[in-house]
């Protein structure tokens, strides 16, 4: 579950796999008087027909400008797969493998952005699954 701040007072987003394998997530926006809606609204497919075991949690990290980037095992092999959507173009980039990540747990992911506030900004993402962890600069 990640936090976006898009839609007026912000939301959540929800990211989960459907009993098909497919990537789903559940886009929810707070009300009025800033609290969660009574039921959930529909789930939404992630493009590209990608797929993971259904037993196999997914993973997503917030990035700025209400970006966000998925991240998933690979349903036939012990490959991470991960996918970059760019909020400021609603844009879903190509799903593409992480370089050198496998695991047969499913994947975590954290990233830190120069927001240009801190005192020593980088610009990374992580992957862990198991107990491997993959930093990746991005």
């Amino acid at each position: 579950m990640i936090w976006t701040n898009d839609g007026g007072r912000g939301n959540f987003r929800i990211f989960h796999t459907g009993e098909d394998g497919h990537i789903y997530q559940h886009r929810i926006q707070l009300n009025s008087s800033y609290q969660l809606p009574g039921t959930l609204p529909n789930a939404t497919q992630l493009p590209g027909d990608i797929r993971t075991n259904t037993n196999q949690p997914s993973a997503a990290a917030a990035l700025p400008g209400n970006s966000y980037m998925p991240a998933w095992n690979a349903q036939t092999s012990d490959e991470i797969w991960t996918m970059y959507y760019d909020a400021a173009t609603t844009t879903f980039y190509p799903a593409q493998v992480v370089p050198n990540a496998r695991g047969q747990d499913a994947p975590s992911l954290a990233a830190q952005v120069d927001d240009g506030d801190d005192p020593a900004p980088w610009n990374r993402m992580g992957f862990q699954s198991g107990h491997r962890v993959i930093d990746t600069a991005r």
